[in-house]
């Protein structure tokens, strides 16, 4: 495996910090059916203001939005 360029690893980190850190605002928005808004946000998301958006959305959610099953 050639060496990742070292743009792209820094990259590359950034994005995981930002999934992992996701993934614990899904677990405590749980209530919320945060799982499904992460998972579908981190299929869709390259950038950091995607998620920001997300963000914002999952607080605006209304509450008949939490009732959603998959």
């Amino acid at each position: 495996i050639s060496e990742l360029h070292p743009r792209k690893q820094e990259k590359r980190k950034k994005r995981e910090e930002w999934k992992n850190w996701y993934k614990r605002l899904a677990r405590s928005r749980k209530a919320f059916g945060g799982r499904m808004f992460v998972e579908a946000s981190l299929r869709l998301s390259r950038a950091r203001w995607e998620f920001r958006v997300v963000i914002e959305n999952l607080t605006n959610l209304l509450p008949e939005a939490s009732t959603n099953k998959r």
